[in-house]
């Protein structure tokens, strides 16, 4: 596990989905500097993570732990249905943000399955309880989160389509003139 901060200079453009944004300590903005409507975070999940002086970034369909305002000093921000454990939404913005449907003061221990310390861990279970105020809450009518829309996070990052997992194709053909070849494919279920 890394703490990183992911930083860019106005016209960058970055787009997130179903990502995992983990706290980092201090008070700066983990994700900061993509000014100009760059940035766009969809199905997102920030632990205890702030955004900052990102101009007219975009946050839709995502779950924030920030127990203070997560979008900070970022004019023009536009913020869709959102999960928020602050009751505030922005800070220092002073041309303020557009905002529809999203969802602030959640008790943080209401949201996820298991995750109660806002430091990503891979045994941390990031689906919602069934009585989440995010169930269903995203634009597309799926979970807000990165379990939500109609591609979720799949863990390991194994598809849908059945693929090739492994293949053993020998070098020559046998006595009965047959090659031997032992191909694996798997999917994961819905």
């Amino acid at each position: 596990m890394f703490n990183l901060t992911l930083g860019g200079l106005p016209g960058v453009v970055a787009t997130l989905e179903r990502c995992i944004l983990d706290y980092q300590a201090g008070t700066g903005a983990e994700v900061s500097g993509l000014s100009g409507g760059g940035l766009t975070l969809r199905h997102c999940i920030g632990l205890g993570t702030r955004i900052g002086n990102s101009g007219g970034f975009t946050s839709e369909n995502s779950i924030y732990t920030r127990t203070s305002a997560p979008f900070w000093q970022s004019n023009g921000a536009i913020l869709i249905n959102n999960l928020l454990v602050s009751t505030a939404l922005v800070s220092n913005m002073t041309a303020g943000a557009s905002s529809t449907g999203n969802v602030l003061g959640a008790a943080a221990n209401s949201i996820f399955i298991d995750e109660a310390d806002n430091n990503f861990t891979w045994d941390d279970d990031l689906h919602l309880q069934a009585t989440s105020a995010g169930v269903g809450m995203a634009t597309d009518g799926s979970d807000v989160g990165i379990y939500g829309s109609p591609t979720p996070f799949k863990p390991a990052g194994v598809p849908f389509n059945p693929h090739v997992s492994s293949a053993a194709i020998g070098s020559s053909t046998n006595a009965n003139s047959e090659l031997p070849v032992n191909i694996t494919v798997v999917a994961q279920p819905n």
